[in-house]
């Protein structure tokens, strides 16, 4: 749709298999408001570490001055000092630290003695510190049971969430579950005793898990039908959603349950008056299975958002579902909620690492109102919990979140009446003497255009009431933007740089093989062209496209020499600066073969034991489908070649022995003998093929052999699954480090001789293999040495 677009759109997707057989789907889909606001916040890094935040502020000290307390990540994991950092002005002082490995959870008076308590967790042990005294910040221990910690599945596990009075008879409770159940352990004068346990009424779904279990201790109360009694919300592991409601003194039951086929539906909650009436809705999220599942299949990378409100007694609606795409679903990434701009209505603040996204939902469809991404590797947001508080006391939220970069980061909300400047959405040159300049300024009454010389002052060279400018001009120079409201001015808008010049055009057309040409243009090309934005008028497609020249020149790889003469089109393409080019088609004539240049062309491993190879041209079946023509190399064997007629030039290995993909070991198919329909042989480039590659993400990450057995295996643990550039840390249970090992070859793992950093063997007993990767956010694995 057109820029800044929102609402419901209808998607058609076909589908054509290798028989022909076609599919289409259509579906409703709502596109969120996605213009967000620059300036809707502006961001300070603070002089304090990153770490696992509390996710609210407090005031121990009783002194006015709010807090933020967190665990700091030690080696991009849970470290060993719990501290608090107190509001001194200007930033954030550090007010207390205390030596313990935990999670801050929560904070309450569960004894209701009158002093502060801080529920902390690690695993399925649970530490509750209360204050010496009034204004002391808690150290003493109140509640401390580890029967988690040696099994986590322990029925009397305490994986701690919550401090609450969930049944409101006037006795705290501390709310903990062992992965099975829930449970409530009240204090009833003298110490804290189990007064209740929740079942999970959904059981488990067909899906790649085989037991349901709860897993983060995420748990979120209030009354959310409005009935005067505190519901409890929680979810599972296989993606469902249930809604305990109090029922009398420590008495239950299951109010609401949703149930969905996706995964980890107990990460992320929150809760929030989005619409401005005075009743709380939620927010729920799920995820899809980040491995490869058992048919050998990659779900998208993608979390779903449910927004949900009452309808009645026990009843909830969906309001809102959308998509927070990308790859990082890891532990860091939260939901929190505040009204940042004071107008009654709570935003959606959450952080899908390394991403932050501000979102109002008061709306029929959600509404980005601002996006914090990433400029480079390293410098996004990885924060398990966000803090919104008015730190600085000027009446207005701001919200603390933990950055890659090993700090902790403000971002404090545009005063009120300062307005909010206009969202770009283009600006380009349209040809040698005009520019084009276009933006997105929601509520805006009137947008003024600014202009300068390079580097010069900006002065304002037009007033419009649209979304668009087309100034003229033959140098270049440089652009902002003003939006009016109401008689009030926005701050400038980002400036943008604009070079008037005429539009790319072709000014070669080469063949530097019987499948490929390359285009020469004018203007160096944007450097995200895809193939598909290319298209023979015959139907065929490239299947690859290289960039060269710095950008001047475009290869395009066919699986097939395509049938000559033919025209090649293309749409969407634009250059360096953003301008569209200005031709989009060129006569094309590819040369005929020549005899002995067919090649293995393009390949793609399917899953662990299949692999595609795409050659040339079209292939004899008799050669194609005879496995005595492969060879596969170190290892193993091709057990079957699988050959279809409906797509000739493709053929389907099937290898034993030998797993294929990004594992860390070399390993290369090679044809010995092949024909194509036509006669063509093997040309001797294009007999063989290295198959070990590179993973894109940390999503496939996997330990083998796992468990390890001494005697029976080669004496190395692979973690493959890694991307070109990884690194590895193998961790003892309890955290400490025991080797570090880096993948830099791309050949997708790296190799553990099971030595330490100081080369003795490790013992047997389990160990944490966690892989970090640039911009990409960590992932942990677990592997047994038996020896």
């Amino acid at each position: 749709g057109p820029p800044g677009a929102a609402g419901d759109v209808e998607v058609v997707v076909q589908a054509t298999n290798a028989a022909g057989l076609t599919t289409t789907h259509a579906a409703s889909v709502t596109l969120p408001d996605v213009a967000p606001n620059t300036a809707a916040f502006t961001e300070e890094k603070l002089a304090v570490p990153h770490g696992f935040l509390l996710p609210h502020a407090t005031d121990f000290d009783g002194d006015g001055l709010l807090e933020i307390t967190l665990n700091r990540y030690e080696d991009g994991w849970l470290g060993d000092t719990l501290a608090t950092y107190e509001w001194a002005g200007n930033g954030f002082r550090r007010a207390s630290a205390l030596i313990a490995n935990v999670f801050p959870r929560d904070t309450g008076d569960s004894d209701g003695d009158g002093l502060r308590e801080l529920l902390t967790q690690v695993g399925g042990a649970t530490l509750v510190l209360e204050q010496a005294a009034p204004a002391a910040y808690p150290s003493a221990v109140a509640f401390l049971d580890t029967t988690g910690l040696a099994n986590p599945f322990d029925p009397a596990a305490t994986f701690g969430a919550r401090l609450t009075d969930l049944d409101g008879d006037g006795r705290g409770e501390i709310l903990v579950h062992n992965t099975r159940q829930w449970r409530l352990l009240e204090h009833d004068g003298n110490g804290f005793v189990e007064v209740a346990r929740l079942e999970n009424p959904t059981g488990v779904a067909p899906s790649e898990l085989t037991e349901n279990e709860y897993q983060e201790p995420e748990a979120l109360i209030d009354d959310f039908d409005g009935d005067g009694r505190l519901d409890l919300l929680v979810g599972d592991s296989d993606g469902d959603w249930i809604l305990y409601e109090n029922d009398g003194n420590d008495t239950y039951r299951v109010a609401w349950t949703f149930e969905t086929d996706r995964y980890n539906a107990g990460s992320r909650f929150a809760r929030g008056d989005f619409d401005g009436d005075g009743r709380p809705e939620f927010v729920t999220f799920t995820q899809n299975w980040t491995q490869v599942t058992r048919d050998g299949e990659r779900e998208p990378d993608a979390g779903l958002v449910f927004v949900w409100e009452n309808a009645g007694e026990d009843t909830y609606t969906l309001r809102h579902r959308f998509v927070l795409a990308g790859t990082p679903l890891s532990r860091h990434g939260t939901f929190h909620t505040a009204d940042f701009d004071g107008d009654g209505r709570d935003e959606l603040v959450t952080v899908h690492a390394p991403d932050l996204y501000v979102l109002a939902l008061d709306g029929a469809v959600p509404r980005l109102v601002f996006h914090r991404g990433t400029a480079a590797p390293g410098d996004g947001l990885r924060s398990m919990e966000v803090v919104p508080a008015d730190f600085d006391g000027d009446g207005r939220p701001e919200l603390v979140a933990a950055g890659a970069d090993e700090r902790l980061h403000r971002f404090i909300p545009a005063a009120p009446g300062t307005g909010i400047p206009p969202v770009w959405v283009d600006a380009y040159a349209l040809d040698a003497s005009r520019v084009r300049l276009v933006w997105h300024a929601p509520g805006a009454d009137s947008v003024t255009v600014y202009a300068a010389p390079l580097g010069g002052v900006l002065d304002p060279v037009g007033t419009t009431r649209g979304t668009a400018w087309t100034d003229t001009t033959a140098s270049p120079r440089d652009y902002a933007l003003r939006a009016w409201q109401q008689g009030t001015a926005s701050p400038l808008s980002p400036v943008r740089r604009v070079r008037p010049h005429p539009p790319a055009v072709v000014a070669a057309v080469s063949y530097p093989g019987p499948a490929t040409v390359e285009l020469a243009f004018t203007e160096p090309l944007a450097a995200d062209l895809r193939p598909e934005q290319f298209r023979l008028d015959g139907g065929a497609m490239p299947a690859a496209l290289l960039p060269g020249r710095e950008g001047r020149t475009v290869l395009l790889r066919f699986d097939a020499t395509p049938p000559t003469p033919d025209t090649l089109r293309w749409e969407g393409v634009r250059d360096a600066e953003g301008t569209p080019v200005g031709q989009t088609a060129a006569a094309v004539a590819f040369p005929a073969p020549a005899h002995g240049t067919l090649i293995v062309a393009a390949f793609e491993v399917l899953d662990a034991a299949r692999v595609a190879l795409v050659f040339s041209e079209a292939l004899d079946p008799a050669y194609a489908a005879d496995p005595a023509n492969y060879r596969l190399r170190p290892a193993g064997r091709v057990a079957e070649a699988l050959f279809d007629a409906a797509t000739p030039e493709r053929v389907t290995l099937r290898v034993e022995g030998r797993v294929l993909g990004a594992t860390g070991l070399a390993t290369s198919v090679e044809v010995l003998r092949m024909r194509s329909a036509t006669g063509n042989t093997l040309a001797p480039e294009g007999r063989a093929v290295r198959l070990t590659v590179a993973a894109e993400d940390l999503a496939g990450v996997y330990v083998f052999p796992n468990p390890y057995e001494e005697g029976r295996h080669p004496p190395r643990v692979m973690v493959a699954g890694l991307p070109p550039e990884a690194t590895v840390r193998i961790l003892s249970v309890q955290g400490g480090f025991i080797r570090r090992l880096e993948e830099t070859d791309g050949d997708g793992g790296v190799a553990w001789d099971l030595t330490d950093d100081g080369g003795r063997p490790v013992p047997s007993g389990i160990y944490l293999i966690r892989v970090e990767a640039p911009g990409r956010a960590p992932v942990l694995r677990k592997a047994a040495v038996v020896r």
